[in-house]
């Protein structure tokens, strides 16, 4: 009992790791990738700059919402890797907007010789857009694992094994590791977690086909 508890200590320890991880390297790239499409712009290379922004957004619904939808519900730990690729939906929303901040700021900015008036309403009104666009957009991906991408994978597992179905029989185990939150010692649908449930969930499904 001690090492079983130690262990889903040290899962617990891994998943909490793992996700913060996860979110830090999404709010890194599209914040960062705001600055990236910002400067491209500033290059002249507008349409280059768009075509990333929809290239992404196309990536994103393609491997993350339609292949899925055609994966599942035979094959959930393949399903589970495309969908994952969703984020890039908001994720390019958020760079863009982060890079339309930058564009706008710098379209707006007064010279030094400008009164101290305009500097200060220009600066007041760049540090309220700053902090909306921060809200709307880039606030979420600080927990981008479970928030975000989690629980989207959360709801696609559930849409597609509603019970009663073909699939699982009610209050099965393969039932329970798609809407459990805490089956196997799991806790939600983190990306350790997540993967982990798609596993178990096509064992269950091999027995039922075998």
């Amino acid at each position: 009992m001690v090492l079983q508890s130690s262990d889903r200590t040290l899962f617990a320890v891994g998943v909490m790791n793992a996700s913060k991880v996860y979110s830090a390297v999404a709010f890194f790239c599209f914040g960062g990738g705001g600055a990236v499409l910002a400067a491209i712009w500033f290059d002249g290379k507008h349409a280059l700059a768009v075509g990333i922004v929809c290239g992404a957004v196309l990536v994103g619904w393609t491997i993350g919402t339609i292949v899925p939808n055609r994966l599942l519900p035979r094959h959930p730990t393949v399903a589970v890797w495309c969908i994952e690729l969703w984020i890039l939906l908001p994720g390019a929303a958020a760079a863009a907007a982060a890079a339309a901040i930058v564009i706008i700021a710098v379209a707006l900015s007064v010279p030094d010789s400008a009164p101290v008036q305009q500097k200060q309403v220009f600066s007041a009104y760049s540090v309220a857009l700053t902090a909306l666009v921060t809200t709307l957009f880039l606030k979420a991906f600080e927990n981008a694992d479970s928030d975000v991408i989690g629980e989207h994978v959360r709801s696609i597992f559930e849409g597609k094994y509603k019970t009663p179905g073909p699939h699982f029989a009610s209050e099965s185990e393969g039932e329970q590791w798609v809407y459990n939150a805490t089956m196997g010692g799991l806790d939600g649908w983190s990306v350790e977690a997540r993967h982990k449930r798609a596993g178990e969930i096509q064992k269950r499904l091999n027995q039922l086909i075998a």
